[in-house]
């Protein structure tokens, strides 16, 4: 029989045991409890952001704010300035072509009357610069170029003013789309 107390002490022991360790992890984990809700409010903290700045990313206009603008659309085709928008705007037009091939545009828009903005963004981040085209069919004849507000003016500026005045949208170039300045197709490049 003393066997049998002593293998039954040896269970009391272990359940008591097992029952201290219960208690002390779990008194831990309710000190623990402050530290662990603020680790998970961090952690939610976090992941929202990254899906806010990820949304924020396609939004041209954060994009411009916060200098990251990385994307824009250039065609094949390098154009100058066409004879109006030399004798009125001069240097502003030659600016305004030279964005364009060198950057391309960083936003088109386009409104019902089939006038189409392409809006360049010079190397400062800041400066926008427009060139101003006539969509007939596949054909984008350059009607101007310049640099709204001679430089002075933010894009938000800028964009504002073309949806207000001309009803201008965002719009996206047809795959098929020729430019042409004075009639003649811009050249094209290799």
């Amino acid at each position: 029989m003393k066997t049998k107390s002593e293998s039954g002490q040896a269970v009391i022991a272990f359940v008591l045991l097992g029952a201290i360790v219960f208690v002390v992890v779990y008194l831990g984990l309710l000190a623990n409890r402050s530290n662990i809700e603020q680790g998970a409010e961090t952690i939610g903290d976090a992941v929202g952001d990254a899906i806010d700045n990820a949304a924020t990313k396609d939004n041209i206009d954060w994009q411009i704010a916060n200098g990251t603008v990385v994307s824009a659309w250039v065609n094949n085709q390098r154009i100058y300035p066409n004879k109006h928008a030399q004798d009125t705007h001069d240097a502003e037009a030659i600016l305004a072509t030279n964005c364009y091939n060198d950057h391309g545009a960083f936003f088109i828009q386009a409104n019902k009357d089939d006038d189409w903005y392409f809006h360049c963004l010079e190397e400062d981040n800041k400066t926008v610069r427009t060139t101003i085209w006539k969509r007939i069919g596949n054909q984008f004849h350059l009607e101007t170029a310049y640099t709204k507000g001679d430089g002075g003016w933010s894009w938000t500026q800028i964009k504002t003013f073309f949806e207000s005045k001309w009803g201008a949208t965002k719009a996206t170039f047809p795959s098929d789309g020729v430019l042409y300045i004075d009639n003649v197709p811009a050249p094209y490049v290799p």
